[in-house]
């Protein structure tokens, strides 16, 4: 339970900044699902154009090496300076930018993915630590409030983008780093409203288990564990392998730079916008139903892209990016909320570090395939390798209702 009158609770007047901070991460991590492709197009030769993923597939990569450190920053040191050090790391991940744009250097392109990432390590704490201070009918709730701020970045990106891109001609995309390197250095307000330290949460009768700490072995094996890591990573690796993409199939459809980042303002709004009322679905339909439900909407995305393709049809990307974007948010809300149920308080860090690493380093694999895949297959060779991985997780899903029909059952 956490304790109202700790130091380091988080009372409602700490959801402003957390949602900032949320909302900095979101656009950069837009910014760069957008552009980061195009960035790498700009300033490799048509020849080489297969490594273009390479920028957001490194930032996956960093976030898939740094989440443990993150974890063990915040354990010790606190929220405050743990998001200092993330707002550092975007600080420094948008001049690496600048500097890549500015020399024709693709290696700055990838440094700058690997800062970009290790501010990404950082804030996929967030929702874990608002689900802590929670009941457990209020987790899933928690979780997408803690997501909202993205849903500030989705309405930000597109017109952020749109009217910077040219800032710094004859540079394109220069002054779309530069001012995102000034937003990221203002942007350091806001963790110093965060809490100095971790949230408490003391041993009471709900938490009978707060000072028995198991090994991560152990943690591990457990059943829960497994699905809800491998629901999430399928369900953040599909969405980065597609989206990841899209940008350079709508351009190349000839859609232009500025259908492309409405299609991922599209996208963002619908990854996060759901945010608001998805804690009500999971208690109103359960973690595995939502899981379900999610699944599908991802595995319905893929046709529709297909034909948007097809038919080189802005409205039907678009379509095919807010499918995408609601399915992965209710997977991924629902997995977060199924991983809850298997630590107790004192495991939490080790727990949600482990989680994210996979999630990361599985996400990070899929994104420097990406851009392989869509040089040599095209549109459709991506959604076809997606398929079978969520097709996987739909199964999965099922397993976990079919468990927990039988324990109502039971009970």
């Amino acid at each position: 339970m956490m304790n109202p009158n700790s130091e380091t609770a988080l009372p409602g007047r700490l959801i402003i900044p957390a949602v900032l901070c949320q909302a900095l991460f979101g656009l950069n991590h837009l910014i760069l699902l957008t552009l980061g492709m195009l960035s790498a197009q700009y300033i490799l030769p048509v020849e080489q154009h297969h490594y273009a993923a390479f920028p957001a597939g490194s930032a996956l990569l960093a976030s898939f090496i740094f989440t443990g450190f993150a974890g063990r920053i915040l354990k010790h040191q606190g929220f405050r300076i743990g998001f200092l050090i993330a707002g550092c790391c975007g600080i420094a991940g948008a001049l690496l930018f600048c500097s890549a744009l500015l020399t024709n250097n693709f290696y700055y392109l990838i440094g700058a993915g690997l800062m970009l990432g290790a501010y990404q390590s950082f804030a996929g704490f967030l929702r874990f630590a608002a689900a802590d201070m929670s009941p457990c009918c209020s987790k899933g709730t928690a979780i997408g409030a803690a997501l909202g701020g993205g849903l500030l970045a989705a309405l930000v990106a597109p017109f952020f983008i749109e009217y910077t891109k040219e800032l710094a001609l004859p540079v394109l995309y220069l002054g779309v780093f530069a001012v995102l390197a000034a937003v990221n250095i203002v942007g350091l307000a806001a963790p110093m409203f965060l809490p100095a330290g971790m949230l408490n949460i003391e041993k009471t009768e709900e938490n009978p288990l707060a000072d028995v700490e198991r090994s991560l072995k152990e943690l591990m094996r457990n059943p829960r564990f497994m699905i809800a890591t491998y629901c999430a990573f399928a369900a953040q690796s599909a969405m980065h392998f597609i989206s990841v993409a899209a940008p350079a199939a709508m351009v190349g459809c000839g859609l232009g730079v500025g259908a492309a980042a409405f299609g991922i303002q599209t996208h963002a709004i619908a990854m996060f916008g759901p945010a608001l009322f998805t804690g009500k679905i999971i208690r109103k339909l359960g973690k595995s139903n939502t899981l379900i439900l999610g699944f599908g909407l991802l595995i319905a995305a893929l046709p529709v892209a297909v034909r948007a393709d097809d038919l080189e049809s802005a409205f039907l990307f678009q379509a095919a990016l807010l499918l995408l974007g609601v399915g992965w948010n209710f997977t991924f809300i629902a997995a977060s909320v199924l991983l809850t149920t298997c630590y107790c308080p004192c495991e939490r860090t080790k727990v949600q570090a482990a989680h994210d690493t996979m999630i990361y380093g599985g996400s990070g694999l899929s994104v420097f395939f990406a851009g392989a895949a869509f040089e040599y297959g095209g549109w459709d060779m991506i959604l076809t390798l997606a398929l079978p991985v969520l097709c996987a997780g739909l199964a999965l899903a099922f397993k976990v209702k079919e468990k927990d029909d039988a324990a109502e059952e039971k009970a």
